[in-house]
């Protein structure tokens, strides 16, 4: 069935294609795929011959565009934790032929931060069908990390390379990986999540595991790790250590209310900030949404913190053991 474009041109150009194909059937010369194509070398060619604007409509150049086929699509996009947008076209298309210049300028203004691709649909029938095209053009959005074809975004918004980028970039926001709250236990940890941040690192000192409870101890990290994830478009990370373990630092930053506490440390500017108030999720959101608008008081950094290497949590319950003592 017909499901292109009404226009005539278009509608010529379908019958023309399928009139070709049925030929080359009865020829012996493989239907679509004839004339010396394969999928290997075949889906290069669909992309640029004719595909997307024909190469001859002053569409600029398609370098930063990935030529996807039945053949190489899901080593390149299902297996990658890369964000993906990719154009389903047809060579006939007139409107996939006014996108072409669009969606070259926004793969290049896009590069390093998102893949582009684009598969001609009349050539790549497997995953045509797989992914329901049934017009053209498509564009679909493969979120990044692990991929489903179930998780599969449209995008039904304007077709310029302006629209095209800034959905993309809110896209790739929303689909961020999500940092783990680490525990401090050492340099490397502090210097991967604090030192080299060029934005603010939360480092909560929780009770000792002898004073609390795997409980109470999960139930800290688990807000801390809701925080992670609503703030994961700010340069934020969080991290917790245990109380005690470093305890000369928590008495250079003035931490002497308690666990558990949370401090707010700025290395790139050298400052710090406590939370006030309790720990609670709401105080704590409050905290740093008060520190990322600039409207919470600073102190200055002396040094960076030294920090020393200490034992990570198995994740059990643990008590102080004491030697019986002889009366």
């Amino acid at each position: 069935d017909y499901q292109g474009q009404r226009a005539a041109s278009d509608m010529i150009n379908y019958a023309f294609d399928q009139a070709k194909r049925a030929a080359n059937a009865r020829l012996g010369g493989g239907g679509g795929n004839s004339g010396g194509y394969n999928q290997h070398q075949g889906g290069h060619q669909g992309g640029h011959q004719g595909g997307n604007a024909g190469g001859n409509s002053g569409s600029g150049s398609d370098k930063d565009v990935v030529v996807l086929t039945d053949a190489n699509f899901d080593d390149l996009v299902m297996n990658s934790e890369d964000l993906w947008i990719i154009e389903f076209y047809a060579p006939w298309c007139g409107h996939c032929k006014n996108l072409e210049p669009e969606w070259n300028k926004a793969a290049t203004e896009l590069k390093g931060e998102v893949k582009v691709g684009k598969l001609d649909a009349t050539r790549e029938h497997t995953i045509a069908g797989r992914f329901n095209v049934n017009a053209y053009p498509q564009i679909k959005l493969f979120p990044s990390g692990p991929k489903s074809d179930n998780l599969i975004e449209d995008y039904n918004g304007a077709r310029d390379s302006s629209s095209i980028v800034d959905w993309c970039q809110e896209k790739k926001i929303q689909y961020k990986p999500v940092q783990k709250v680490e525990q401090l236990v050492n340099q490397q940890v502090f210097d991967k999540l604090c030192t080299n941040l060029r934005g603010i690192c939360f480092i909560a000192f929780l009770p000792h595991i002898y004073d609390s409870s795997v409980e109470e101890r999960t139930n800290y990290i688990e807000v801390l790790q809701e925080l992670s994830k609503s703030n994961r478009a700010n340069p934020v990370a969080f991290l917790w250590a245990q109380g005690g373990d470093y305890y000369p630092i928590e008495e250079s930053l003035g931490l002497a209310s308690g666990y558990p506490s949370l401090v707010a440390i700025s290395v790139n500017k050298m400052k710090y900030a406590q939370l006030a108030g309790s720990f609670s999720k709401k105080n704590v959101d409050t905290f740093v949404k008060s520190l990322i608008a600039g409207k919470q008081g600073l102190f200055n950094l002396r040094e960076v913190p030294k920090i020393k290497s200490v034992a990570a949590w198995d994740g059990k319950e643990s008590k102080p053991q004491y030697d019986a003592v002889d009366l």
